[in-house]
């Protein structure tokens, strides 16, 4: 105790070890004594961290000796151990301390996620918060919210399927997300796929697009016609040039549910022009079946470029794409340029602001690397050629990344 007091936490861990043994048990008192000694050492290591090996030794020749460790040495050891710990090291003092207090173990879960956290450890902290998640049932909401966020920050879609997946099944979506979703009822599949979506949209503009297709289907498991996820789901397959037919069937279904819903009809057009129906076809019961013409020149008449910049490039392209394809050349260069002029609006505002490309958002990325592929139709066009187009049945061509994307 004197030692501790006078600042040697080094000298009194090695006094603890070679005068005790490791066989030797303190009795309750002694710990208490030491503990209380201990703490004061742990809290002038949180100023100065190089005296943290020496009380990480100090903290475990107590614990080691003892029946228990007293709660705020275990706190003070998942702290230090989160500030200057090996990997695993804070979630091993976490397991640690939670066997011996139970009763604290949401807490002592808590304090380590915030601790990591503030060490610049995201991914440890994502390592404790699914293992509260997973373990400490029904799962709580501030753990739960945790997990979604540090997975979608690290973009790790299989632990933010994970949370999801937990949090409907421990039946608390609607006590954590469902608030003002009047009409749905708790749990039921409609919430629980709206969450999905949800995770789903935010892992997509962190760069997760496979994590992002998963909750996306996750989503449909719980609701098969959810809207959003029908179309995000659809709209990826398109991108990828992944069996077209399935992938109008999702989008369709979306449109069934939402006809008015701009990014839909955007996606139908788009899927109606690969899978080559550019002009209107009547159906089975006679019926127009609006081609990719139809639908693009509706979803182009509802973008506004000061709203949505984004929204607006891409639908235009498109539709400049489905009027070359079905012989409006002129027309199809009128779009092309419009979608070219808010593209190039938007990318010399970046570079006048010095924005970092780290920092764009996920539609000012897609508007960087459309506008090459727009330039070259328009480009082509002059020059009597052929523009490069996507082409019916195939996936588009490869649009140029950003500058200085890999």
């Amino acid at each position: 105790e004197v030692l501790i007091r006078r600042g040697a936490i080094g000298e009194a861990a090695d006094t603890i070890d070679g005068a005790l043994g490791e066989r030797v048990t303190l009795r309750p008192d002694q710990t208490e004594r030491l503990a209380a000694a201990a703490i004061g050492a742990a809290e002038a290591s949180l100023q100065d961290r190089s005296e943290a090996p020496a009380t990480l030794r100090l903290i475990d020749a107590v614990r080691s000796r003892s029946a228990t460790l007293p709660e705020p040495l275990h706190r003070a050891r998942i702290v230090l151990l989160a500030l200057t710990g090996e990997p695993g090291d804070a979630l091993g003092a976490v397991r640690d301390a939670s066997r011996e207090m139970p009763a604290s173990a949401l807490d002592i879960h808590r304090l380590a996620i915030q601790a990591l956290r503030e060490a610049q450890r995201p991914s440890e902290a994502l390592r404790v918060a699914e293992e509260a998640g997973l373990t400490l049932r029904p799962i709580a909401g501030p753990v739960a919210l945790e997990w979604l966020n540090l997975a979608v920050t690290q973009a790790d879609g299989e632990s933010a399927e994970r949370a999801v997946k937990t949090i409907v099944d421990d039946r608390v979506t609607r006590e954590l997300f469902g608030a003002n979703q009047r009409g749905v009822q708790p749990d039921d599949g409609a919430l629980a796929a709206n969450l999905a979506v949800e995770v789903g949209m935010l892992l997509t503009q962190a760069g997760a697009d496979d994590g992002a297709d998963a909750l996306y289907r996750l989503a449909l498991r719980y609701n098969p016609r959810n809207p959003m996820a029908n179309n995000n789901l659809g709209y990826r397959m398109l991108e990828r040039g992944e069996d077209l037919e399935e992938a109008e069937r999702l989008i369709a279904t979306a449109y069934e549910e939402d006809p008015t819903d701009l990014p839909t009809i955007d996606s139908l057009g788009w899927a109606r022009y690969l899978r080559g129906v550019l002009e209107d076809v009547p159906n089975e019961g006679g019926e127009p079946t609006e081609g990719a013409v139809t639908l693009l020149r509706r979803a182009a008449s509802m973008t506004d470029p000061d709203l949505d910049d984004a929204t607006y490039v891409i639908v235009h392209d498109h539709l400049g794409d489905a009027l070359w394809a079905s012989g409006r050349a002129d027309e199809a260069v009128q779009a092309w340029t419009r979608a070219q002029r808010v593209a190039r609006r938007t990318v010399e505002t970046l570079t006048a602001q010095g924005s970092p490309e780290s920092e764009w958002t996920l539609g000012e990325r897609e508007v960087a690397a459309i506008l090459p592929s727009i330039a070259r139709k328009i480009d082509a066009v002059a020059a009597g050629e052929e523009p490069p187009l996507a082409k019916p049945g195939a996936p588009p061509p490869a649009a140029a990344p950003p500058a200085g994307a890999s």
